[in-house]
């Protein structure tokens, strides 16, 4: 994954919910790429024994169509689908599971999708991002997915929720509760979440989980200083009775910090 791996870009950090979404959009739209890089790959290799008169492959690909826009359940994402030709002068079709044809809607917006999509993602569940982006169409085009392409989702997000952060490159520090929701099993749990804003004004999420029991925020705090937030998660703690008014955050240079996360719900 490259250096820019998880990151969104905005202008402030104003709107939580709206920053928050835009990040997990952001994470959506990699998801969709990467499961319509994998369905290429199955394309090419179905045609694989298909050759032309000089031996080549048949089947090549010949760039990509025009950027998109489809509706999922937590918003709008952006895909581009990958167009194909063939050396013999067959016609090709390609068609995802995952991009609606003709549709620009994958799936309606649903109230908390998001929430859903981001669980997904502190327990590794593509199967579990799929539904929360294309409703009951997600279980039907999960089928299709091979276990390694699920696995290599589940290793992004590791290393996204998991690598060594550098505590210089982040000006500030966003902290949120999404709020769970009642279903029929029970209550699900609220999703501890932060983002981080460098310099340049790149959002990314920093971590997301949940847990149960004694105080929520103590196992957040303790991955994010062994991860390099030492000081800052220190100055966090230390300061925690000093008020930010109105941003809901604090910044890495003055230590200005809530006394309490803001809870958003999604």
């Amino acid at each position: 994954m490259g250096p820019d791996a998880g990151l969104a870009s905005h202008p402030t950090l104003r709107n939580g919910a709206e920053v928050l979404r835009s990040v997990l959009l952001h994470q959506a739209e990699q998801l969709t790429a990467l499961l319509v890089e994998d369905e290429c790959a199955r394309f090419l290799a179905s045609a694989a024994d298909h050759r032309d008169a000089q031996g080549r492959h048949s089947l090549v690909r010949n760039g990509l169509q025009p950027e998109r826009t489809i509706r999922t359940g937590i918003g709008p994402v952006r895909v581009r689908l990958p167009k194909f030709r063939s050396r013999t002068g067959e016609h090709v079709e390609f068609r995802s599971m995952f991009v609606p044809r003709f549709a620009r809607s994958a799936a309606e917006a649903e109230p908390g999708a998001a929430w859903r999509f981001l669980h997904a993602m502190t327990r590794r569940d593509i199967f579990a991002a799929l539904a929360a982006l294309m409703g009951h169409n997600g279980a039907h085009a999960s089928m299709s997915i091979p276990e390694n392409t699920g696995n290599g989702w589940a290793d992004r997000c590791t290393q996204l929720l998991a690598d060594t952060l550098d505590e210089r490159q982040w000006a500030r520090i966003w902290a949120f509760e999404v709020e769970g929701r009642s279903v029929e099993s029970g209550r699900v749990p609220d999703i501890i979440v932060v983002l981080g804003e460098d310099a340049a004004g790149h959002t990314r999420l920093l971590a997301a989980g949940t847990e149960t029991g004694g105080d929520p925020w103590a196992g957040v705090l303790r991955d994010l200083r062994a991860r390099g937030l030492r000081s800052s998660m220190d100055t966090w703690v230390s300061t925690s009775e000093r008020w930010a008014k109105n941003d809901g955050c604090f910044t890495t240079d003055s230590a200005r910090v809530r006394s309490s996360p803001p809870m958003l719900v999604m």
